[in-house]
């Protein structure tokens, strides 16, 4: 069964095209990775699954239910960690843990005491006490207290350290072998996805590039770094290896194949001046530049072997990259809205939520979203009729327009300067998951 399916998704936000007829499948109880650079579709996503964001084409379905329809039912058992939340500083993360149980009509604090000893984390601080590290520790607790069928962790392990990391992801593994636990991870980080998750998939230019079963791999991404002159590196691209740089003086290769094979030829040819490293997932998408990336079977290169798995219900596509020089990040958001909308930076992904009398409240459902519809020929995707968003957040805002402005607050010091400049404005409505 399909914990997520996408099909045939686009969303184009002003002039930026994020998604390209998008098509992703992630399986029940599978621990699946979506990798893409900073600012290149990983938030975007999230917000479309939770609702936050509308598509401009294709659907997005978790577990046989429309995101766009069934929103409400879907929260109720799917989580959300962002990779950024505000909260107003004198609230308490108990009095965010318990409103959560009490949303999900828990009353057993079992879970919830068991999350805090294992992550040795104090439910009295107060938000303005906190520092980044316990802002991603409180939202990872806030999202598995109810024990969610599904999570999506969009760029939660920046801001914890490797031990922090280690734990989270033996905690999640124990949960998917007691009840089954999917999880989603939005990130740029080709290590840590290689090292718990079933698969890999590698986003960009909206489209998905490569997707790998990490089971199946020999070893992990590399890139060999040549300084000096060197007469051929054919030797290398024999054996699967892709060119990423090639200057008179330097040389860089991505290589995902047999260390054994790789090192063999850099003693034959007496190199000396060498280094190895872990690919960043930067190096993965250079040579992702020249063609669909090698695969290996049995140890062995085979230039034209894919891996396919019977269950994929969506196809999913290995496109041939056109070179493209341009890897400028999507214009930031920088565009001026209304006056009557509070302003807040919102690179990332930053919940605003509601307060009164130091509670939570909960946003009302949006009614009349505003869906862009299709009508360009490559894209299938058009700017609005009215007025065009031009920045991810601004599009946010338009179709998240019944918000009382007068109900939000939001003082956190992470923000607090920006709060004069009126320019990118996230309102988020707060569901059962959404810390």
């Amino acid at each position: 069964m399909s914990a997520i399916l996408i099909k045939d998704l686009s969303k184009k936000i002003g002039k930026d095209l994020i998604f390209n007829s998008l098509n992703l499948e992630v399986q029940d109880g599978e621990f699946f990775a979506l990798l893409a650079p900073e600012k290149k579709g990983k938030t975007t996503l999230a917000r479309i699954i939770f609702n936050f964001l509308k598509p401009s084409q294709g659907k997005v379905l978790v577990y046989d239910m429309d995101v766009t329809k069934d929103s409400k039912t879907i929260k109720e058992g799917v989580a959300y960690v962002p990779s950024e939340i505000m909260f107003e500083e004198n609230l308490k993360a108990s009095s965010i843990f318990n409103k959560t149980l009490s949303q999900h009509n828990l009353s057993n604090k079992d879970e919830l005491n068991n999350l805090l000893n294992y992550f040795d984390f104090d439910q009295r601080q107060k938000f303005s006490d906190m520092t980044e590290r316990d802002q991603k520790l409180f939202s990872v607790i806030n999202a598995l207290i109810f024990k969610p069928r599904l999570i999506v962790l969009d760029d939660t392990t920046k801001d914890l350290t490797n031990d922090d990391n280690i734990k989270l992801f033996s905690y999640l593994r124990s949960l998917k072998e007691e009840y089954g636990l999917t999880v989603l991870m939005l990130s740029d980080d080709l290590p840590m996805a290689q090292s718990y998750f079933d698969r890999v998939a590698i986003l960009k230019d909206g489209e998905v590039k490569d997707i790998e079963f990490v089971k199946d791999r020999i070893s992990n991404d590399k890139v060999l770094v040549i300084k000096g002159t060197v007469d051929s590196l054919k030797e290398f691209e024999a054996i699967g290896a892709r060119v990423i740089r090639d200057d008179l003086e330097l040389h860089e290769l991505y290589f995902n194949g047999s260390m054994i094979e790789l090192t063999k030829i850099i003693n034959d040819k007496k190199l000396r001046n060498y280094s190895i490293f872990d690919s960043t997932l930067d190096d993965k998408v250079k040579a992702l530049q020249g063609g669909p990336l090698p695969k290996f079977e049995n140890n062995s290169y085979k230039e034209d072997h894919i891996v396919k798995r019977e269950y994929d219900e969506v196809e999913q596509v290995v496109v041939e990259p056109q070179r493209d020089e341009d890897t400028d990040e999507l214009d930031s958001n920088t565009e001026k809205l209304d006056d009557n909308i509070v302003a807040v930076d919102n690179t990332d992904d930053t919940l605003l939520f509601n307060f009164n009398e130091n509670e939570v409240k909960l946003d009302s459902e949006a009614e009349n979203s505003n869906v862009v519809e299709t009508e360009t020929e490559k894209s299938n995707v058009v700017e609005n009729e009215t007025e065009t968003a031009t920045t991810e957040d601004e599009a946010l805002i338009k179709e998240k327009n019944d918000f009382d402005e007068s109900s939000f607050v939001n003082i956190s010091h992470m923000v607090e300067t920006e709060l004069e400049n009126k320019e990118d404005t996230v309102i988020i409505e707060e569901t059962k998951e959404d810390k």
